[in-house]
């Protein structure tokens, strides 16, 4: 089972970006998530799955 990490963390924070957004949709300032951010959140889930492999 390959999963594509990248792609399931940019996922994440796409959901979290529009669940900030949806309490509040009269905020013009959406959130956005940089480059590094979805490194980090990668990571992260890269560590989860090594752990739950173990």
């Amino acid at each position: 089972m390959d999963i594509d990490i990248y792609a399931k963390s940019v996922q994440l924070l796409e959901r979290v970006a529009n669940s900030v957004h949806d309490r509040d949709p009269k905020n013009p300032n959406l959130l956005t998530f940089s480059l590094s951010e979805i490194h980090i959140v990668e990571d992260w889930l890269k560590e989860l799955l090594k752990e739950l492999k173990e």
